[in-house]
Parts: structure tokens; sequence; C-alpha cells
């Protein structure tokens, strides 16, 4: 509560007068003794530059008790992370070191152990060996020493006979010293020339956390991109929808409408124009193995059709590369450069995992590449599953070579139904699981590293996109509404 005052009491310093006028330029209160010297200034009767002043005073009162509780939150928050909760955070990384410290321990010590028995059976069969060539050396040495002792007897007698019978008698062949050489072959024990450094042995890195900065409502939204100028692209069917964001609303700038051209997914080149493919469907007038493009002009254009007819699936274009899967019994990409030819066309490794449900195990068998993106070092990424509903669904990293790296399932326990995809400026993965409607997070080596949801203020995302300057853009649905929500979130490390 404000104890309200009668400026009309305060007295003025020169004239010990009544203050009645309150100079807005001097800032200071004056009596009408002291009028004419502030004629040419801006003045006020004294109780509305205290009403004023009152009010203004009452705003930063408000502002700093906002400011203070804003730092006590923080101080708190400061304290909750320093004292057990952080403390049960550490010993687990900590213990998870040490398990790992514990495992490498145990596989060189593993190895050393396989390499010392490699070495003592190969040392064992040399000394075979050698035992075996001493005893064949020494009976032929036997042999000849009995040779010698028969030549000289034949020499000291003294029939011509004995002579002829011995050379009948005797092997007189030369020793065939090539058959007799000895191995000796010596051992060595290589490894690979490396830094200390470079042993695999983990890293600490900081997890993102999400803050959400701006929410709106906005009409049902299954896709978004980004233009270079900062646009978001919405599709909504055969409809592309161009807006901008403000910090209070959205606001439309265009809107394309394109007839019998239903589409599947879409990127966007660095020009601005935007590449989709064509959903299957029997509506279309493309064919799901044409890719279209919007230009920037408003023009539309295919740029390849692939020979024979295959379904497109996801797309992804870079500066110099569109990559874009199609259906198949394997999960197939086709490299293509910028104007749509051919490169080459890879093929991800089948790779499986086993699902335990009502206590029988069985395969998942998610084949089909509904969205590709590429990472900052250079990894074709492929978000993959049986069925755009699938829940036994993963994300397969190839090298830029098309060399398998890494496979993820989602986390431990949990269905995983991939159904977006986008990378981070420093090559963070998310992923949006439709099965619980949370956001993954996962390191450029296809590690789990933190989940976003409910806490953080999303419920049920159905689209993610990320832009140029790293914010996030979620799209949710809440129950019972008729429109959807637009979340523009900020990823801080």
């Amino acid at each position: 509560m404000i104890h309200r005052l009668d400026p009309r009491n305060v007295l003025c310093l020169k004239h010990k007068e009544k203050c009645s006028i309150y100079c807005k330029m001097c800032l200071k209160p004056g009596c009408l003794l002291c009028a004419p010297l502030h004629a040419y200034h801006e003045v006020v009767k004294i109780e509305i530059a205290y009403e004023d002043q009152i009010s203004k005073l009452y705003q930063v009162m408000v502002t700093t008790d906002k400011e203070v509780r804003f730092l006590n939150d923080n101080i708190t928050k400061i304290y909750e992370l320093i004292l057990p909760a952080n403390l049960e955070y550490y010993n687990e990384i900590k213990l998870r070191i040490e398990e790992r410290e514990n495992k490498m321990k145990e596989m060189v010590s593993n190895e050393a152990k396989t390499l010392i028995k490699k070495l003592d059976e190969t040392c064992a069969l040399k000394e075979k060996e050698l035992l075996d060539q001493r005893e064949k050396f020494t009976s032929n040495n036997d042999i000849l020493k009995q040779r010698k002792v028969n030549i000289c007897e034949t020499f000291q007698s003294h029939l011509a006979i004995s002579v002829m019978d011995t050379i009948s008698k005797i092997d007189v062949n030369p020793l065939d010293k090539k058959a007799m050489e000895i191995s000796d072959n010596t051992f060595a024990f290589t490894f690979p020339h490396e830094p200390q450094s470079s042993i695999k042995f983990g890293s600490l890195i900081k997890i993102l956390t999400l803050h959400i900065l701006q929410t709106y409502d906005i009409s049902y939204t299954t896709l978004m991109k980004s233009l270079p100028d900062g646009t978001i692209v919405v599709r909504e069917g055969g409809t592309l929808r161009y807006m901008y964001f403000t910090d209070s609303e959205v606001v439309p700038i265009e809107t394309k409408i394109f007839e019998k051209l239903p589409i599947e997914n879409m990127t966007v080149c660095e020009t601005g124009d935007i590449l989709f493919t064509i959903s299957d469907t029997f509506q279309a007038s493309g064919k799901p193995s044409d890719i279209m493009c919007s230009k920037a002009n408003g023009q539309i254009e295919k740029i390849t059709t692939i020979k024979p007819e295959v379904i497109f699936r996801g797309i992804h274009a870079t500066s110099h590369n569109i990559f874009v899967g199609y259906d198949s019994l394997d999960i197939n990409v086709l490299i293509l450069d910028i104007q749509g030819n051919v490169i080459v066309t890879l093929k991800a490794p089948g790779v499986k995992r086993e699902i335990k449900k009502h206590e029988e195990l069985y395969y998942d068998d998610g084949e089909i590449p509904w969205k590709l993106t590429t990472n900052i070092n250079g990894d074709i990424l492929i978000m993959s599953g049986d069925c755009c509903e699938s829940l036994q669904g993963k994300v397969i990293a190839l090298d830029r070579t098309g060399q398998f790296k890494w496979v993820y399932f989602g986390v431990e326990s949990f269905f995983f139904g991939p159904s977006f995809i986008e990378t981070t400026s420093n090559g963070l993965i998310l992923v949006l699981n439709r099965f619980d409607y949370s956001i993954h997070v996962v390191s450029m080596e296809g590690e789990f590293l933190t989940m976003f949801g409910d806490e953080e203020g999303i419920n049920n995302p159905h689209c993610l996109h990320i832009d140029q300057d790293d914010q996030l853009y979620i799209a949710s649905h809440e129950d019972g509404e008729c429109v959807d929500k637009i979340l523009i979130a900020k990823l801080c490390i």
C-alpha cells in the first residue's frame, strides 16, 4: 500500500515558501517566487508531478519485485544444482565412466590374453618344427656317417669286387640342401601408431535444454520448412502456406495450391526452391517416382522421373546434392546432383531388433525411408518404419560413402515410432517419437542423450522443424482444440 502525502507541504529551499510547481527540465519543485526562473521550462503543478512520480516509482517497484523473484528463483535453482540432486547426477556419470573403464580394461586384458595365447601356440608350433628338423638332420647325419664308413672300408680292402659291391649298395646322390633349409622366421608385436588421446573411451558433452519462447495458434500442420529469408512454409495436403512470425502473431504472406499434387515430403534448396515428392494416391496427376519443384517465381516443374518407377518418400537437399528414399524390399537412397541426375544408389543394411510382445519375440521390419536429412559431418540419416504409423521404427546413419555407422532404436524398453528428424548446427539429432509424443535428442554417434515432452510444456507434438538460427518449431495439437499450436523454442547448451 502506498502512503500518499500532500506535496503542497513541501517548502522551497530558496524562499522557504510552500511549493506549488515542478520543473521537468530542472527536476525540482519550486514556489511561485521561483516561477520567473523557469519561465521557458516545462512546468506543471506539483500535485501532477507528485502523482506522476508516485506512478513511476510504483512501476519500478513492481519491476524490481519481479527481478528479485527472478534472481531468487535462479539462486534456488543454483543451490538445487549444487546440492544432492546434482551430486546424484554426478555419481551416476562417474559410475558410467568407471564401468566403461572396467569394461575397456577387461577388453584390453582379454585381447592381451588372446595375443599371448596365440604367441604361445605359434612358438610351440615353431619349437616342434625345429625339433622335427633337428631329428631329420640327425638321421641324415647318421646315414652319411655310415656311408663314409662303408666307403673307407672299401678303400682299405684289397679286393676289386668290394668296390663294385659297395657302389651298388650305397646312395651316391648328393644331399638336397634346399630341402634341408632351416626356417628361422621370428615374430614381432605390432600396433597402430596412434596418440593415446585417440582411444575412443568416451566424452562429456553438455545436454540440450529447451525453453519455449512463443506460442501461436495455426491451422493443422503436417510439414514445416524455412526459406533462406526466414519465411516459414507450412504444408497442408496439396497446399503450401507462406508466413512469418512476429512477437505476437502469425502473418500470412501467400498460399499456393497444387491441384492433384498431394505432397508426400518436401525440402528447401539454397535458392529458395522447394523440392517435393508426391503421395501415391489415385487422385494424383503426377507419379510417385517424380521429383517436383516449386520455383521461387511460382512455377511448378518436374525435376526428374526415375525408371523403373518407384515410390519416393523422404527427400532432402544440400547445396550440391538431392537425397531421396524410396520403397523397396531394402532401404534405398538415391543421391542426385542438384539438376536431378542420379549419381549413385545407396542401400542401407537391414538392421533389425528383437521386440517382445505378449511373451513372444518377433523382429521389426521397418524398411521404408519416410524422412531423410544430413548432418554436419556428412552423415546421411534415414528415418524408417514399416508404415507411417509404425511404432517399430529406427534411425540409420550412413557415412558420406554409404558405409553403415550406427542404428538408433529409441530408448530401451519403449516402442519407437519416429515421425520427424532434424539436426542442429552443432550436429545433435532431434527425433520426434509418435509413440509417447516425446522429442529424443541423439548424439552424432547415435547415443541417446535426453528427451523433451510434457515437462517442457510440449503436448501431442506431431511436426518438427529447425531453422537456420537453431530455433525449434513444434506443431502440437491440444486435446479438444480445433487448431494447432506452433511453439517456437530455443535450444540451449
